[in-house]
């Protein structure tokens, strides 16, 4: 038999986990909105010598030794997972994930602090709009690592410092 301080916990739960869920699908589609605006798939340049390079690895080239850049492994594996899985404008659409799971890690981060859903909101909101200012280029190489650092605090806070650790490692790669 529960408690009832038990089930009052799961009661108040109940709906912030619908106010979690609602938050996701409005930071997706944030992100979607964002990257539709102010991503623009090139194949020159960086995006050309990014897109060549994930084609070399879908080809079995060996990341480092056989086919070389000067950016992480997660970069370009997820670079080459996108492309084998929607050819090439996949990559460029995998900003719009980065900038949801940035989005979401965060006000996730603001709400496990205790913040007012206002200031989590807004969180929410102008992280996206911080990583898509006037520096972004699609496929930029930083956007992974700054989705997954608002993880890592997230994850700090739940008390989960292995995980946490996880997260900063993912993000160093």
């Amino acid at each position: 038999m529960r408690s009832p301080s038990a089930e009052a916990q799961a009661y108040e739960r109940a709906p912030a986990r619908g106010a979690a869920l609602l938050l996701g699908v409005a930071a997706f589609a944030l992100a979607a909105a964002l990257t539709l605006v102010r991503g623009e798939p090139r194949v020159w340049g960086d995006s050309g010598v990014w897109l060549s390079v994930a084609a070399r690895l879908l080809e079995g080239d060996r990341l480092y030794a056989d086919v070389a850049d000067n950016k992480d492994p997660l970069f370009f594996y997820a670079y080459a997972g996108a492309l084998w899985a929607g050819g090439w404008r996949a990559p460029f659409a995998l900003d719009a994930l980065w900038l949801a799971l940035g989005s979401l890690f965060l006000a996730l981060a603001l709400a496990e602090l205790r913040l007012a859903r206002p200031a989590v909101a807004a969180g929410a909101l102008v992280y996206p709009l911080a990583l898509t200012a006037y520096w972004y280029e699609p496929g930029a190489t930083q956007l992974p690592a700054l989705a997954l650092a608002p993880a890592a605090l997230w994850l700090w806070l739940r008390g989960s410092p292995a995980a946490a650790g996880a997260a900063v490692g993912a993000a160093a790669l």
